[in-house]
């Protein structure tokens, strides 16, 4: 059985050994890969053994090809395609008698050993275009048995892998007549490392009649679609690890019926031309070009998340770099192995090979001087972990690393992917105190600084870190007057090591390393201001250290040193991520700084305790600081409540005349929320070390906002239109339920109020509590709407304006479509505070007894709304 223990990520591509005079290995950019297919060989079609002359042109191109990327990727696994399609179906029926008998079988197992251990591949792809009966089936499942025994005895230092493509149907059946086979998903679990599931060709030559997304994400009309695939093999029983996606590097082409009708699903003649022998599809590349000289219309479908493009009557469907990114996050999110491309030579300028899912940053820093044992770090909670810190030599302009750090810093990347092997690891570089004047030094001379990003370089490289990080210099120089020139010099510094970077990378044949700022929560001060454009040139992110605005020792008034928000100055995160963005660096540049650690004060007067009260100083420790971990074993000792002030985005605590500002659990998933919604690319922590047995990092990790409030709009519109479909098939999905609770709960009134009628959509969904819209009713009937409100909208200065928002919304959702105020009505009503609001009747989909306008009692029994409204009942005004 194959073990499956934190399986690495597989980012495949397939080389076609036909085009070998046009792409020949030495093409290929293997930074971009983890695994590359050669394709094919064929076994001989009577004695089924594959025979590789030597000296043959077969040989050559097999010894060069594995040669070839090792050599330039030694970290790269290479497989041996078996197989391949036919059109005729030739290679299918000598596939099919071989894996009928147990002697056929084993002479093509051992004979497909024999030549990729000595072409010295990594392991072997079964390509069987396809098994056509169910015999097929359960000899395919024998085939993969044996295969795996045989591998798994095998005196090698390592053990070959054992992949196959398959369908992106687990069941095929080739026509109406014929029986449906289903692929043998046990067989495969244990004897496979994954198979590659080809999602594409769900539309094309075969398809002459109609125009369709080749590749199509998603299908609503049709199960021609990836999502489609992912959750038959999956529901089929087959290991999420075992999965990887299909990713097609080319296009498929039709002639329209009507140039003016060229959308998808639009009539067509027939197929169009392809490019060079190869009618009906094109190379990614192909497309391109011909895209550039047609002057293409392009249009990108989000529904199947899929591109056409068209001139003319040509038409053609394809994935381009959005739609292959969006692929991508959706292996991620699904948890599947990883994907491949078919294949290499179709994206010459490789936008496409060098597309990643963008990561939401889940960081944080890990201090040498915690005294936090590395191993406890769970690593499970963060994509990325910085190690501090490392200096820079006052003499020599290197970097250096403390003798008490070395064997913290050395071994930290090894740690923390015991528990994920997935995460990334920074190494941080102190720039603060004595280093200030000698980074400033060093980026000032052309050969200091060569000095400092070659030995930077060096170092991430021999300690395992993915990546360098500067940290703590702010926009200003050592005197007023050397400012300008010391934010010159840095910029210099990042256009020179990045470019580093880049040629260590193409010359190692490994990833670039990251390289990341820690910088102050403000671009600019005064008249100085960072080096924006080379930021954004050369800096995968920037860390915005949102913290530390006041501190105990400086100020004599208590202060939320995090604040998101501050009503009074401007000396808050919202004002400084504003600013940045305003200074030219894009939001999807920045990541925002958490605090795991608060202030104290001592207070002038104990009854005078809210944020911005006269303070004496500093309180409990020498310098008024507390960690989180700190913060909350204090407050469970005295037994204290927190507060939470949502103007701020932050909480504190009295205890006598002691205050303590800082950021629990309310503030740090405020604060991930507002870095999703203003499109930043993640957060950043400091310190690790400081949570509470990670009840902060695990509030941290929210889930996708975005997807869920598409599932809520899309559900609720479909209950618009079917409300008993709806429920049936949307009422499917428990985790999704409970993850609408988790996102409906905490939005505005009237939204929430307009999404209550989810209940009737998923008839079992909040079975403990009622309707949100009844629920706001009742609450509203008996003088307790306040009880409906999230926490975090609950300001007194603003509770008149809830309450009536909380009325305008339930006039929104009353049981008659007649007594429903229109838009324009809605629109005055909250504009214009002192108009009258009339008192809303029963909201829809009730099923309680209440008294109505006329004083009939209504059938508890009785089943309101959409079950028994016509359309022109139900639908929105």
């Amino acid at each position: 059985m194959v073990g499956a223990t934190s399986p690495p990520v597989v980012k495949g591509g397939f080389w076609p050994e036909w085009d070998a005079d046009n792409f020949p290995p030495s093409a290929i950019d293997t930074r971009f890969f983890t695994h590359l297919y050669y394709a094919f060989l064929l076994p001989d079609s009577n004695t089924f053994k594959l025979v590789v002359p030597d000296p043959s042109p077969t040989a050559a191109k097999l010894r060069s090809f594995t040669e070839t990327i090792h050599r330039k990727n030694p970290h790269a696994k290479t497989l041996l395609t078996v197989g391949g399609w036919s059109a005729d179906g030739k290679n299918a029926k000598v596939f099919a008698r071989m894996a009928a008998s147990r002697e056929s079988r084993r002479g093509f197992i051992e004979s497909c050993i024999e030549v990729a251990w000595k072409y010295s591949f990594d392991g072997i792809d079964l390509d069987w275009e396809f098994p056509r009966s169910p015999k097929d089936m359960r000899n395919l499942g024998k085939l993969l048995e044996e295969w795996r025994a045989k591998v798994n005895k095998d005196k090698h230092d390592q053990t070959l892998l054992l992949t196959a493509a398959v369908a992106s149907t687990v069941e095929i059946s080739y026509s109406p007549e014929e029986a449906t086979q289903s692929y043998p998903v046990r067989s495969i679990n244990e004897n496979l490392d994954w198979v590659n599931v080809m999602c594409y060709d769900y539309y094309g030559e075969f398809t002459p009649k109609e125009t369709g997304a080749p590749a199509a994400l998603y299908n609503p009309r049709k199960r021609k679609s990836t999502s489609f695939a992912v959750d038959a093999w999956i529901s089929a029983g087959l290991r999420r690890s075992k999965f990887v996606m299909g990713l097609p590097l080319f296009g498929r082409t039709w002639t329209l019926q009507n140039p003016r009708l060229n959308g998808i699903g639009a009539a067509a003649v027939a197929v169009g031309l392809g490019g060079p022998g190869d009618d009906g599809k094109m190379s990614y590349s192909e497309v391109e070009k011909f895209n550039r000289e047609k002057n293409a219309t392009v249009v990108y479908d989000p529904e199947t998340v899929s591109t056409y493009s068209y001139a003319g009557t040509a038409w053609i469907g394809y994935d381009d770099t959005r739609s292959t990114t969006v692929k991508i996050r959706h292996a991620q999110d699904h948890g599947i192995r990883g994907y491949f491309i078919w294949n290499v030579t179709g994206d010459i300028d490789l936008k496409i090979s060098k597309q990643e899912a963008p990561t939401w940053i889940k960081a944080g820093y890990w201090y040498s001087g915690s005294e936090f044992p590395v191993p406890d770090i769970d690593s499970s909670l963060f994509t990325h972990l910085t190690c501090a810190f490392a200096h820079i030599n006052s003499s020599t302009y290197e970097l250096s690393i403390l003798p008490s750090d070395e064997t913290y810093i050395s071994t930290f990347t090894d740690i923390v992917r015991q528990k994920n092997p997935t995460i990334k690891t920074l190494l941080s570089i102190w720039t603060q105190d004595s280093n200030f004047s000698t980074f400033f030094s060093m980026a000032t001379q052309p050969s200091h600084r060569t000095s400092f990003i070659e030995s930077s370089i060096q170092t991430a490289r021999l300690y395992g870190f993915h990546g360098l990080e500067l940290y703590g210099m702010g926009p200003y120089g050592i005197e007023p007057d050397t400012s300008t020139k010391n934010m010159k010099d840095m910029g210099i510094l990042f256009d020179d090591w990045r470019s580093a970077i880049n040629k260590e990378s193409k010359n190692s044949t490994r990833s670039p390393l990251i390289l990341t700022m820690a910088g102050h929560y403000l671009p600019s001060q005064s008249t100085t201001s960072y080096p924006m454009a080379s930021i954004q040139r050369n800096l995968d992110w920037v860390h915005i250290g949102s913290y530390d605005y006041h501190l105990s020792t400086k100020e004599n008034f208590t202060g939320a040193h995090s604040a998101l928000y501050d009503p009074s100055s401007n000396i808050n995160t919202d004002y400084g991520i504003k600013e940045w963005i305003r200074r030219g660096l894009p939001a999807k540049k920045m990541v925002l700084g958490l605090a795991y650690h608060g202030y104290a004060w001592t207070l002038v007067d104990p009854k005078d305790n809210a944020i911005g009260s006269p303070a004496r100083g500093r309180a409990i420790t020498a310098d008024g600081s507390m960690s989180y971990k700190y913060i909350k074993s204090y407050l469970r000792s005295y037994g204290v409540k927190v507060e939470y002030n949502a103007s701020y985005v932050a909480n504190y605590c009295v205890i006598g005349s002691f205050w303590i500002g800082f950021d629990d659990v309310e503030a740090i998933k405020t604060k991930v929320s507002y870095a999703r919604e203003k499109g930043l690319l993640g957060y950043k922590v400091w310190q690790v070390p400081n949570d509470d047995n990670w009840v902060l990092s695990k509030a941290a990790k929210i889930r996708n906002v975005e997807k869920l409030n598409a599932i809520a709009l899309k559900t609720y519109l479909s209950q618009m239109n079917n409300p008993t479909t709806a429920a049936q098939e949307e009422g499917k999905d428990k985790e999704n339920k409970q993850l609408l609770l988790e996102i409906l709960l905490p939005t505005s009134v009237v939204v929430t109020l307009l999404l209550g009628t989810l209940t009737c959509i998923y008839p079992d969904f909040l079975s403990s509590i009622p309707p949100f819209g009844i629920y706001a009713y009742e609450l509203w009937k008996d003088g307790k709407s306040m009880e409906f409100m999230d926490p975090l909208m609950d300001d007194t200065n603003s509770g008149c304006k809830l309450l009536r928002c909380m009325q305008v919304a339930l006039l929104c959702v009353q049981e008659k479509w007649e007594d429903r105020p229109t838009m324009l009505e809605v629109y005055s009503m909250l504009k214009n505070e002192i108009e009258d609001v009339s008192a809303p009747k029963r909201p829809a989909f009730s099923t309680k007894t209440y008294i109505d306008e006329e004083n009939h009692h209504k059938s508890q029994e009785e089943i309101c709304s959409a079950n028994f409204a016509t359309m022109s009942q139900v639908m929105p005004r």
